[in-house]
């Protein structure tokens, strides 16, 4: 459950993102919960970090081909990180295959701190 503190960082960054036009619809989501208290226990601390990534608008960029070996190296599967931050996994895949564009919060999201330890455990790649 998140503090008090981190609660009023993510009303303050949902703010400011609002400001700027919107949040990720995952992103949003993730910020929801924190501000709430109804997060995955441990994870506050992640999402606040990503999301103050996000909000000092990084010219981080990522190709598909880039994506795939990024997921590969956390350990992670499409399907994983698909319900990690929120979007479909049909959307990852489009990602990974170069139907769409990889957006940038991604590449933000895959230079977090600790993103393979997030993955569930049973469906981590070997």
């Amino acid at each position: 459950m998140s503090t008090e503190s981190q609660r009023d960082q993510a009303r303050k960054i949902r703010e400011s993102f609002i400001d700027l036009g919107g949040v990720p619809q995952s992103l949003q989501r993730l910020l929801a919960a924190v501000q709430d208290g109804t997060e995955e226990p441990g994870t506050a601390e992640q999402v606040l970090f990503w999301a103050k990534a996000v909000m000092a608008k990084s010219d981080a960029s990522m190709t598909a081909t880039q994506l795939h070996t990024a997921l590969r190296k956390a350990g992670m599967t499409q399907v994983d990180f698909a319900k990690m931050i929120g979007v479909n996994d049909l959307t990852v895949r489009h990602w990974v295959s170069g139907w769409l564009p990889v957006p940038t919060y991604v590449a933000l999201i895959l230079d977090g701190p600790r993103v393979a330890e997030m993955a569930p455990k049973a469906e981590r790649v070997q």
